[in-house]
């Protein structure tokens, strides 16, 4: 069976930004999940009312272990950030809960 190309793209290497969470170097440090979209709370606002959950990967780079969030701001900006979970990785925790992509709540021209 055929992979859309859609469904290639989340395998593809993540864009990178220079600054805290922007890269595999600078990626945030953070005990939880939890912490992850506390982070993103923080620096965007309100979960699905000022930013939107768009995908996650987990990913290995080197010895360490990133889960990277690409989410979408009220503006339809895009912003990708990374989250070094090796320390709690594969030891237990709390997912965050099950969404799909393309939340309906952008408007029209953010569905590209």
């Amino acid at each position: 069976m055929d992979t859309p190309d859609t469904g290639r793209a989340w395998m593809q290497e993540p864009p990178t930004r220079p600054g805290p969470g922007g890269n595999w170097d600078e990626a945030y440090i953070v005990p939880s999940i939890d912490a992850e979209y506390r982070i993103i709370a923080a620096l965007h606002g309100s979960r699905n009312e000022d930013w939107h959950w768009e995908k996650q990967q987990l990913t290995h780079h080197g010895k360490r272990v990133f889960d990277i969030l690409h989410i979408r701001l009220e503006n339809c900006e895009r912003r990708v950030y990374f989250f070094d979970i090796t320390g709690f990785f594969g030891k237990g925790g709390s997912a965050p809960e099950e969404e799909t992509p393309c939340q309906p709540e952008f408007p029209a021209f953010c569905n590209e």
